[in-house]
């Protein structure tokens, strides 16, 4: 791709020269829907597998070009994964992502704002605002693109009509190489846990939004009661009351402690499983479950 991009939309960007890491993985710079472009060409030449994570997935016309080039590749035999954030598609059709299932797209929403949709601690101010496309473990697209034609502008929807706006402004990277197999790791891991939620577990008046917590703590026990807040109807049931616990200074630390010490050793073994894959004759993978 040269400076001056599609209808314009470059006239001053010149796309600089890649960067190779030490470990060999190539780093590459790219601007506004050149970046989602360099995603929808790695996912047209996908071999093996395909994991899209997305906080915006949107149903206008560039969203539909990566639904169909999805489907494509996964009715081809290609493993599909694609984990949208629910708020983040809040208004997105529904109907695309039946489209993705029924093409055999293995799907998965990030934390639904309906709380018995969810089997495991139900926290609907927690949201995915990862934007990550991963194709054969080898290459990665990440930064802050959404799926969205305010995103792509005409480096996607130019098939179908001219784009006569300009895409906004935002930055996306393309990885090629080892490392990432950490993000496929990290993508494992986020795909693991949205398959869990249901059961907010114990929660303080302070986690969730007033018009959530106030007719919840009014509740009495074990009677399920339709609730109305800002995000729709919720179906909840209080199943118990406690007071409030307070952590001494010694617990607290503690608890530090040992957080920072698993986060050393999850960074351990992260280095060492990369170390491995740059070294080793075998080749090794970090699978997303089926």
């Amino acid at each position: 791709m040269d400076g001056v991009g599609i209808a314009g939309t470059f006239e001053d960007w010149v796309t600089p020269d890649s960067v190779v890491l030490r470990d060999g993985t190539n780093v590459q710079l790219l601007k506004d829907g050149q970046a989602l472009r360099a995603a929808y060409d790695a996912i047209l030449a996908a071999q093996r597998r395909i994991c899209v994570e997305m906080y915006i997935f949107n149903s206008d016309e560039a969203g539909r070009e990566f639904v169909e080039l999805l489907c494509l590749k996964a009715r081809a035999g290609v493993r599909v994964f694609v984990l949208y954030d629910a708020f983040g598609c809040h208004d997105t059709d529904p109907a695309i992502f039946e489209q993705l299932r029924a093409s055999g797209v293995r799907l998965r929403e990030f934390h639904p704002l309906a709380p018995w949709r969810y089997a495991g601690r139900w926290r609907v101010t927690q949201r995915d605002h990862r934007k990550l496309v991963l194709v054969d473990d080898c290459i990665a697209q990440l930064g802050g693109l959404n799926l969205g034609v305010e995103y792509a502008g005409p480096w996607i929807v130019r098939q179908r009509k001219r784009y006569r706006g300009k895409p906004w402004r935002d930055t996306g990277l393309t990885l090629e190489g080892s490392q990432v197999a950490l993000l496929v790791s990290a993508f494992a891991r986020i795909w693991r846990y949205a398959n869990r939620g249901g059961e907010l577990g114990w929660i303080s008046r302070s986690r969730l939004p007033a018009d959530f917590t106030a007719p919840v703590f009014a509740l009495p026990l074990h009677h399920p009661t339709l609730i109305q807040t800002h995000l729709g109807w919720h179906l909840v049931e209080v199943t118990g009351r406690q007071p409030a616990a307070v952590r001494t200074f010694e617990q607290a630390q503690a608890e530090i402690r040992a957080a920072l010490e698993a986060l050393k050793r999850r960074q351990a073994i992260n280095q060492l499983r990369s170390s491995l894959r740059h070294n080793a004759a075998a080749n090794i993978e970090v699978l997303p479950p089926e």
